[in-house]
């Protein structure tokens, strides 16, 4: 995965960016965003992140990009939940 971080988030804010009044946190994702919850270990990071086809790329203007949070552990993404695109 091509990373572009865009902030760190604690649980508490992924939920609150990912959530409407009356609905539970991520939706209709909601089972994935708690798997990637239970899987977080003391030292892990929560990131937002954005990834996009390399500019050059054919497929470039047509894509969605792809938007969510990534659970990052020792510079590896282990989970992630995508919010937009992929």
């Amino acid at each position: 995965m091509a990373k572009q971080w865009l902030k760190r988030l604690t649980v508490a804010q992924a939920e609150a960016d990912n959530s409407n009044e009356n609905i539970v946190p991520f939706g209709i994702k909601n089972s994935e965003w708690v798997r990637l919850v239970s899987k977080i270990r003391d030292g892990d990071q929560l990131y937002a992140y954005r990834e996009a086809p390399p500019r050059h790329s054919r497929a470039f203007k047509n894509a969605i990009p792809s938007e969510g949070v990534a659970l990052v552990r020792d510079g590896d993404v282990v989970a992630q939940v995508a919010t937009r695109g992929r």
